[in-house]
C-alpha cells in the first residue's frame, strides 16, 4: 500500500494463485483471481518454484518484480528479494525481459 514498494503491481501471485489488480488505485486492496499456476513446493516446503505463462500477462515486452516471504517458520518475519524492496520509492525490484527471438533462447 502507499509507497512500500518500489513497483505499483498489475499482478500478484499469492500461494500458486494469480491474482491481476482490480482496484481504484493502489490504496484499494482489489484484486481478481486469474488462474492457478503449476508449481513445486516439493523439498522439505524450503522452496517453491511457480511458472507463469506470459500470455496470462499480455505478452509483456519486460516484467518488474519483487519477491515477499512471510516466514512463518522463523517467527512471521518478513522477507523482502531484493533486500531494498521495501524501502518504498528507493527500493529496489528485479527486472525480466523474454527473449524476442528463438536465437534469443
Amino acid at each position: 500500500s502507499g509507497d512500500q514498494f518500489p513497483i505499483g503491481a498489475d499482478y500478484l501471485i499469492q500461494g500458486a494463485t494469480l491474482f491481476a489488480f482490480t482496484g481504484s488505485n493502489p490504496l484499494v486492496f482489489g484484486w481478481n483471481p486469474v488462474e492457478t499456476l503449476p508449481f513445486d513446493n516439493s523439498f522439505q516446503n524450503k522452496d517453491f518454484v511457480v511458472s507463469v505463462p506470459l500470455t496470462l500477462l499480455g505478452e509483456p515486452e519486460g516484467i518488474h518484480f519483487l519477491l515477499y516471504g512471510d516466514n512463518v517458520l522463523n517467527g512471521n518475519t518478513p522477507d523482502y528479494y531484493p533486500d531494498e524492496a521495501d524501502q518504498g520509492e528507493g527500493g529496489e525490484a528485479f527486472e525480466y525481459r523474454p527473449a524476442s527471438t528463438p536465437e534469443e533462447l
